[in-house]
């Protein structure tokens, strides 16, 4: 993959266009050229199908996509996936937030930019808590943005994204006494990629896999899972929990909706596939089996998904 970043020494600290029709932005300081990261060899759509089907119907931050066709000094380099970049930028180009108002955090609590205390010591409130008592719930809520958090869970569940919890995970907060949100990206080992260190099959337990308290180092230590496991004890988020994973299981994810949606984003590259193919086969052969020499081949990655 590829990030392009603008700096006035060389000319424009930020480019001043609107790169993607779905949302207002119209400066960046940065975005990728994203090879689709594991994905890459299998359908180039992997993450994007992903990011697409919860777009505009889960309360989530996703990362904006167009299918781009990348020269390098005049070379061909292939198809690329135009996408926000998930940092601080994102979220003052999306928000409107002050840059010097961000806690960016990523896996246990570090921090990316700004601080993690106030993540750090809603922990330790949850470690001590009693979940059943009444006012338990209510504080949280106070501190964590619940529905964005559930449609975080509920979307990477349903993914059976097995690159996670402990690593691909990233949330935020507006200082200073804005509620903690989850952000989505990098998705690529969802929907049982071939290749995947963790398999996810359709029958995969994700939600086991999310929630169990002697998941393995990678990907999924308790560390990782403590938050939802014990949001879970509260009698109200568990009914919200399941009420969420019904609704998006019966809408979202509809099968129909999943294919019609792996479809549409077919459509947008398979006049480019072939030369694609052409491009970069042989530089792979040596590593991993070049997975589609063909837009035939390809297409049968596509059914598998």
């Amino acid at each position: 993959s590829l990030g392009i970043n603008f700096h006035a020494k060389f000319g424009t600290e930020r480019l001043k266009y609107r790169l993607f029709p779905d949302k207002p932005i119209e400066k960046f300081r940065e975005f990728i050229l994203r090879n689709a990261g594991n994905d890459w060899t299998f359908t180039l759509m992997r993450d994007v199908m992903m990011q697409s089907l919860v777009k505009d119907r889960m309360d989530l931050d996703y990362q904006s996509y167009r299918p781009t066709i990348v020269f390098l000094n005049g070379q061909y380099w292939g198809i690329h996936n135009l996408r926000e970049r998930i940092n601080e930028h994102y979220l003052v180009a999306n928000y409107g937030v002050a840059v010097d108002a961000i806690d960016l955090l990523e896996e246990r609590s570090a921090a990316r930019f700004g601080e993690s205390a106030d993540y750090d010591s809603l922990l330790s409130f949850l470690a001590a808590a009693d979940m059943a008592a009444s006012g338990t719930l209510a504080y949280i809520r106070t501190r964590v943005d619940i529905d964005n958090y559930i449609d975080y869970q509920v979307a990477e569940i349903l993914f059976a994204n097995t690159d996670w919890p402990a690593t691909n995970i990233e949330f935020w907060r507006r200082r200073p006494d804005g509620r903690w949100r989850w952000l989505m990206f990098d998705t690529d080992f969802g929907f049982n990629l071939p290749l995947a260190l963790t398999p996810s099959p359709p029958d995969h337990n994700t939600l086991e896999f999310a929630t169990t308290d002697a998941g393995d180092p990678y990907p999924n230590p308790p560390w990782a899972t403590f938050l939802l496991r014990t949001l879970l004890e509260a009698p109200g988020f568990r009914d919200q929990f399941v009420q969420q994973m019904a609704v998006h299981l019966s809408t979202t994810f509809a099968a129909d909706r999943v294919v019609g949606v792996i479809d549409s984003l077919r459509d947008n590259i398979v006049a480019e596939i072939p030369r694609h193919s052409e491009r970069w086969r042989d530089h792979l052969a040596p590593y991993y089996g070049y997975p589609f020499a063909s837009v035939e081949e390809w297409e049968e990655n596509l059914d598998t998904l």
